[in-house]
């Protein structure tokens, strides 16, 4: 089995951020907080996401990030 990482890296926000995208995922997404709050749509759903937590999505799920 063959596994591609399409893109690794990390953001820090100083001030409030907003996607206003709406993305369908081609690929898995495994996202971590490390410090901080923010709040994540997924499916239509929101989710609190704060320090510690990982959030794996998987492909063809809505995603959208609503930080604070």
């Amino acid at each position: 089995m063959t596994t591609n990482i399409g893109y690794c890296g990390y953001s820090y926000h100083t001030q409030p951020f907003y996607s206003p995208y709406s993305n369908r995922l081609l690929a898995y997404l495994f996202r971590l907080q490390k410090e901080g709050f923010c709040e994540i749509v997924v499916k239509g759903r929101k989710l609190a996401n704060g320090k510690g937590d990982l959030l794996l999505i998987k492909p063809g799920d809505h995603y959208e990030q609503l930080s604070k």
